[in-house]
């Protein structure tokens, strides 16, 4: 398939981030924030993922200055 709902990419990116949790506590964040509407749209498969685990492989994620990746929508944007 070569497109994806959105809101199947972000329930996939939810599971992925819950890795990252339970590896890192306290020193990962992940916040979605992406109205309904924009949850309809397709998106290529993993493109998501892919960004997260970058953030994750080449940021620093200790407590005291944990990792925040926010996920939102801004109209037509993502």
């Amino acid at each position: 398939k070569t497109t994806v709902k959105l809101a199947a990419e972000l329930e996939f990116i939810d599971a992925y981030a819950e890795i990252h949790k339970e590896r890192l506590g306290e020193a990962f964040h992940l916040e979605i924030d992406v109205d309904e509407s924009a949850e309809k749209k397709e998106v290529p498969p993993l493109a998501l993922q892919l960004l997260v685990e970058n953030a994750v492989k080449h940021n620093v994620a200790v407590k005291s200055e944990p990792l925040v990746i926010t996920i939102k929508s801004l109209g037509d944007k993502l």
